[in-house]
């Protein structure tokens, strides 16, 4: 995302209850990505569950998901998407959603270059 003067002043805008009030939750997950050792790494968190989505970058048809419990497992110890239909439908289906054609990877490939 490109900032210009809009942008910041919005994001400002969506922040400032939060410098208010440390407590004051913006939104109820977090959605990070980053490159490890030839995949593209995307994961979505809330206070209990994190759900991984490694794509390969070369193989983009190989893809693997894990869902981790944080109340039980705060250490990512085991993978229990298969013990969670509910939560693994919910965390899947915002990950599928989110954009991971060529030109997203190679922004992705670009930004981790510099």
């Amino acid at each position: 995302m490109k900032f210009n003067n809009e942008t910041l002043k919005e994001a400002v805008k969506e922040l400032s209850p939060l410098l208010k009030d440390p407590n004051y939750l913006v939104k109820d997950h977090i959605y990070h990505s980053f490159i490890r050792q030839g995949n593209l790494v995307e994961a979505i968190r809330d206070k209990r569950y994190r759900m991984i989505r490694w794509t390969n970058l070369k193989v983009k048809k190989n893809v693997v998901y894990e869902l981790y419990d944080y109340v039980k497992d705060p250490e990512e110890r085991v993978i229990i998407e298969n013990q969670n239909k509910y939560i693994s439908k919910k965390a899947y289906s915002f990950l599928i959603n989110i954009q991971t054609d060529d030109e997203f990877i190679m922004e992705r490939l670009k930004a981790y270059k510099n």
